[in-house]
């Protein structure tokens, strides 16, 4: 690929993933000043269910897909054209077919439940078509229908006043861009076999097995925690929780665009069998995540109180150690994004399935023992966000990542001490908060430059990430 065409690429896909993630929090922030603190629980539950759903209904077939369609793009493969994605299309609108005759039973008893149902058959063929469109590296259009989402969404949001109005504007909204990405990609889609009941596939080992990593890592890092909260709680803690997640995942969304804009070149690396090639990307890739999450947890520590109060409110000022304490399982969460990229493109799932399965288990008990023994969200934080940090560290203990383990754990440290110590003091002195979050920034800020790390700045590890490879090509 060309240099202009890649760097072209990639800051499609550094736009279009920030404006995903960014409208999706302006879209919260715009339904809980709307709606207030029991409506924005209510909805966040149901959209919630809604996500939940329509990964069942894919089946992790979505990732494959993004493999799949890059291998396409390179390679010829009609059996992949003709059979392979037409039988993963029928078989989602199959388990489709069963949710919408489920909603239409529904209508006349929830209404809110009935079109949840229907937003998670959308937000499954919605999946499918972006899958296609990243792995086919057709990001221009990916930025533009991205924008459209976003916008129509916000807006919709905006003038919606009850949350069955604001569930419809999400039907409407990803329904159509669901429609414009086939049309775009309908030179790798044979609708005719789609219907053809004579070809038949089964579904790779692999793909079941992506299937229950998504799954169980909707537990770990998908808000699962709202189930128990909803059942042992009120609206207005599922409303809290959902405040400080969302900003927690904000928090670390310019990390993760730069990152998932880089994965389509890393499954091309992959498919070159270039060893070296993948050994300079994934150094850049893991050199980029460390550092740039050490810098966004400091950063974060200082401005969740004020950002809290700005942006939702005073009502919602009480989720701001929640949001802290979630916000250090996201950045070790960003640090094993490289590592689960590379084992994901080898197709090695067998080891991501232990570890979340281990995750899993460990957030769910005790979760349940945190609402049910100490009655309060905090204790809800600290256990998710320790069954985040546990696979995020132990994902490095993979052979394949031999060449970048000591310099993760090294890094898994300086955060774990620094961020436990700054909670530990902020948590007993409140208002010196500010003071500790400098001091901690200092901290390591030293660390930094004693490690010879300097060139984490996020600027030079942009230039580091990006320009270098590209030259290299």
């Amino acid at each position: 690929m060309k240099r202009d065409s890649l760097r072209l690429n990639s800051i499609y896909n550094i736009l279009a993933s920030a404006i995903l993630s960014a409208g999706g929090f302006v879209a919260s922030v715009v339904v809980s000043r709307r709606l207030g603190v029991i409506q924005f629980g209510t909805y966040q539950y149901i959209t919630f269910i809604a996500s939940t759903l329509s990964l069942i209904i894919l089946q992790g077939t979505n990732v494959a897909i993004v493999q799949d369609s890059a291998k396409v793009l390179n390679a010829s493969n009609d059996h992949w054209v003709n059979v392979t994605f037409p039988v993963t299309l029928r078989k989602i609108l199959a388990k489709s077919s069963a949710l919408i005759s489920i909603a239409a039973g529904v209508f006349a008893f929830n209404k809110q439940i009935s079109i949840s149902l229907i937003l998670a058959i959308i937000l499954a063929l919605q999946s499918i078509a972006g899958a296609l469109i990243q792995g086919t590296e057709r990001f221009a259009f990916y930025l533009i229908s991205t924008i459209l989402l976003e916008s129509g969404l916000v807006t919709g949001f905006f003038l919606a006043k009850n949350v069955a109005n604001i569930l419809l504007v999400s039907v409407l909204s990803y329904g159509l861009v669901a429609i414009l990405s086939f049309i775009v990609t309908r030179s790798l889609v044979n609708i005719r076999a789609v219907f053809n009941f004579r070809v038949r596939e089964k579904m790779s080992g692999f793909t079941n097995k992506l299937f229950l990593v998504t799954v169980i890592d909707t537990v770990v890092w998908n808000q699962f925690e709202l189930i128990f909260i909803k059942y042992f709680g009120s609206p207005r803690d599922v409303a809290l929780y959902s405040v400080a997640y969302k900003l927690s995942v904000a928090g670390v969304l310019p990390i993760t665009a730069i990152l998932n804009s880089l994965r389509p070149r890393l499954n091309k690396v992959l498919g070159l069998k270039d060893s070296n090639a993948v050994h300079e990307l994934m150094g850049r890739m893991v050199r980029f995540s460390a550092g740039a999450g050490l810098i966004f947890l400091f950063g974060w520590v200082a401005c969740a109180p004020w950002a809290i109060h700005l942006v939702y409110g005073l009502r919602y000022m009480s989720a701001t150690l929640i949001s802290e304490i979630l916000f250090l399982g996201s950045v070790m969460g960003v640090v094993a994004i490289p590592a689960t990229f590379l084992l994901y493109g080898e197709n090695d799932a067998d080891f991501l399935l232990g570890l979340a399965a281990c995750a899993g288990i460990i957030d769910i008990v005790g979760v349940v023992v945190a609402l049910t023994v100490w009655h309060n969200m905090v204790g809800v934080a600290f256990v998710t966000s320790f069954s985040q940090i546990i696979p995020s560290v132990s994902v490095w203990i993979h052979p394949r990542l031999i060449p970048w383990r000591l310099q993760i754990i090294k890094n898994v440290l300086i955060y774990t001490c620094l961020c436990v110590g700054w909670l530990l003091f902020s948590t007993q002195v409140p208002r010196l908060e500010y003071v500790y979050a400098l001091t901690s920034a200092c901290v390591g800020v030293v660390v930094c430059f004693g490690v010879r790390r300097i060139k984490y700045s996020l600027m030079h590890a942009w230039k580091h990430v990006h320009g270098g490879f590209v030259r290299n090509m």
